[in-house]
């Protein structure tokens, strides 16, 4: 099987070489056979990359280790599920996963691309496919291989990571990799559009649904990344501004004005270098943010360690952009805007200046991302970026953008004027004003929590205007029954009231953030002793001590005991915390520390009471227990296991966090609702006529 495996991968990568130079010879001559034979090349791709997934399966599940990969990543213990997920835990399996997620999406365009009009865009977009999953499967199989064999078999593997062994682990890394590969999408269809000369609207009318399925995994991604984070890590956050995160966050942005610039393409044939331009540095972004993963350039807790794909990545990142750009350079006499912007308050304009903030956030993070490796080639020291400057930097451009959330939807196309403006917005800016003087009277001092809970009811109350008008409008169709006047509305502009809800969404997700950022509470109380923590520096507790800590609610936590329990698998420290939460008793808490045996590698088993008003969330990292020890500072063994004396606990209150799957949820149901397609009306026959008195009509477009 492992052969099998191996020689289907070699061959998926020499099929997909001879697919990119036979769908680019028939393209650029017109031979349609030769077409048709690089678009069998790219079928066979699809099902090798099969072939090699299913062996690699079948070697996690049966625990065989002759293989390398399944050595560092599985053992006999491990939950078969986990077994599964061990293909992307690893450096080479990741890879591969990254092949095969490619290869449906190019089955999906091999279909698409069928008979699509116009006929031009098909061929190219199959190279730029085909072209990645040669890359890739190089990557498997000439620098990396999964299918290695070890020269001394095992009777175990050491496991996967005990930070991987998360439900997480299962879910976060495919959607991930699904909004990563899926950018190559549009890529496509940019790449096709600029090679074959059609520069019209079409190829954006063809990529948007692919720029919403990578934007929608992407949101995915993230989002479940960051709780993946908040539940395993212990640190009592979900987003550390890590080189790994931003580089998977960066993808987003660009596509998110991606997505709203296409808009403006599709209906005023403007913006045609930006979204060339956006579909490009979408997928170099893409492949940047897996650089970082695999090369060992940056440290992150999300990386792998190093290894020798990076110059190869930069390389192929390079190529893209040389590419992309200079056909984007030979085209640009083609490019012109079918429009031009006929005023400064305009729809158009606030999406320009959309995509202008956009492109600072990325601008802003990439090089917070990179300065440290810079300064290290240019003086040889490694410098250190601190939270602090993504904080100053991109969290006032994110702001702006929400508060242009909130107007380019109300905004008049072309033109407005200062009258329809206020017309429009008095009644969100009021509500802005009011709750920050709300919040200042409330004693809250924090500016950028005022201002950024001001844009967030502003936004919120510009989409709730918006859906009001409009169920009052459609209520005199309806007999004025809401729920039927809520269903025509909306069928009346898919797009437009699904992109509402997903701006509302947003801002929901972004109040959980501001308020999870301000009104976080780390001081807590031991005895007559106040005591502030941080993600490095928790608060030691003996047998018997109570610690309190006050958010909404005040909780007072006993530290009951810490057992020791054992198993083949793992060492778990389990500690037994009472609790009562304003003077009520609630069900004890119970964080737990881990040691797994083959690996020797420690796990944090974080503790989350979930509150409508707040999270209480305690961890118990294992070298902060404390054990008794003899004279001679040995641990005091009582039936082979250590008497536990106290431990240090990072105990944090986090205010409002169960909401943001709420702005999650109403994001993804406003994107069902923007791509949901309208029924497709019945066909007419093609002869029927029409009679108007004496004249007779042929009805178009049948």
């Amino acid at each position: 099987m492992n052969q099998i495996g191996y020689v289907a991968l070699l061959v998926g990568a020499v099929m997909s070489a001879y697919a990119v130079v036979a769908l680019s010879i028939g393209a650029l001559r017109r031979y349609p056979q030769l077409v048709k034979s690089g678009r069998y090349a790219a079928w066979s791709v699809v099902g090798l990359v099969a072939v090699g997934v299913i062996c690699v399966q079948y070697a996690l599940l049966t625990s065989d280790f002759s293989l390398r990969y399944v050595v560092e990543v599985s053992s006999r213990e491990m939950e078969w599920w986990f077994k599964i997920g061990a293909m992307w835990g690893g450096q080479e399996g990741s890879l591969l996963l990254w092949s095969l997620i490619l290869t449906v999406c190019m089955a999906f365009l091999l279909v698409q691309t069928r008979r699509i009009q116009p006929k031009e865009l098909g061929p190219w977009i199959i190279v730029a496919m085909c072209s990645g999953t040669a890359f890739f499967l190089t990557m498997c199989t000439l620098v990396v291989n999964v299918f290695e064999p070890i020269a001394i078999v095992p009777q175990d593997g050491k496991g996967l990571n005990p930070l991987l062994q998360n439900p997480g682990m299962m879910i976060h890394p495919p959607v991930l990799y699904t909004g990563y590969v899926s950018t190559i999408a549009a890529f496509g269809f940019a790449f096709a559009a600029l090679a074959s000369g059609r520069l019209d609207n079409s190829w954006v009318r063809l990529a948007r649904r692919w720029i919403l399925v990578s934007w929608v995994f992407l949101t995915l991604g993230n989002f479940l990344g960051g709780q993946w984070a908040y539940v395993t890590l212990g640190w009592g956050g979900y987003w550390a501004w890590d080189p790994v995160e931003n580089a998977a966050i960066m993808p987003w942005f660009i596509n998110t004005a991606l997505l709203h610039s296409a808009m403006i393409q599709q209906r005023r044939g403007q913006f045609k270098v930006w979204n060339l331009s956006l579909a490009i540095i979408a997928y170099a972004l893409s492949l940047f943010g897996t650089f970082l993963t695999r090369s060992g350039v940056l440290s992150s807790v999300h990386a792998f360690g190093e290894s020798t794909l990076g110059p190869y990545f930069m390389i192929w990142i390079g190529l893209i952009l040389i590419i992309g750009f200079g056909l984007v350079f030979m085209r640009l006499p083609e490019l012109r805007s079918e429009n031009k912007l006929d005023g400064l308050l305009s729809r158009e304009t606030s999406f320009l200046l959309n995509n202008i903030l956009f492109f600072l956030a990325v601008i802003f993070m990439l090089w917070g991302t990179l300065s440290p490796l810079v300064s290290q080639i240019t003086t040889g020291v490694k410098s250190e970026v601190k939270a602090s400057y993504f904080v100053q930097t991109v969290a006032p451009v994110l702001l702006a953008i929400v508060f242009l959330m909130g107007i380019g939807p109300l905004i008049a196309w072309r033109r407005a004027t200062l009258e329809s403006l206020s017309r429009s917005f008095w009644i969100p800016a009021s509500l802005a004003f009011a709750g920050a003087a709300i919040l200042y009277a409330l004693g809250m001092r924090e500016m950028v929590g005022i201002i950024g809970f001001a844009i967030a009811i502003f936004t919120a109350s510009t989409v709730g205007l918006d859906y009001f008008k409009g169920i009052r409008a459609r209520r005199r169709h309806t007999e004025g029954k809401i729920l039927p006047a809520v269903n025509s509305l909306v069928k009346r502009n898919r797009p437009r009231y699904g992109g509402l809800l997903v701006h509302l969404g947003i801002v929901i997700i972004m109040v959980v953030i501001l308020a999870s950022s301000i009104f976080k509470v780390n001081v807590i109380q031991v005895g007559d002793t106040r005591y502030q923590i941080d993600e490095t520096r928790g608060v030691t507790a003996n047998i018997g001590d109570t610690m309190i800590i006050k958010g909404f609610h005040e909780y007072r936590i006993k530290l009951d005991r810490i057992d020791a329990i054992g198993s083949p698998l793992k060492m778990r420290f389990q500690a037994y915390m009472s609790v009562t939460k304003d003077g009520k008793p609630e069900q004890p808490l119970m964080p737990a520390a881990e040691l797994y045996t083959a690996s020797q590698q420690p796990n944090t088993v974080v503790f989350i009471r979930v509150d409508p008003l707040e999270d209480l969330y305690i961890s118990m990292p294992l070298q902060a227990i404390d054990t008794r020890r003899d004279g001679s500072g040995n641990p005091i063994l009582t039936d082979g296991k250590p008497v536990i004396t106290g431990a240090a606990f990072q105990l944090w209150v986090n205010p409002l966090m169960m909401w943001s799957w709420l702005g999650l949820l109403i994001t993804v149901l406003g994107l069902i609702i923007a791509i949901w397609p309208d029924p497709v009306p019945a066909r007419q026959p093609a002869t029927e006529r029409v009679r108007s008195g004496n004249k007779e009509t042929e009805p178009v477009g049948v």
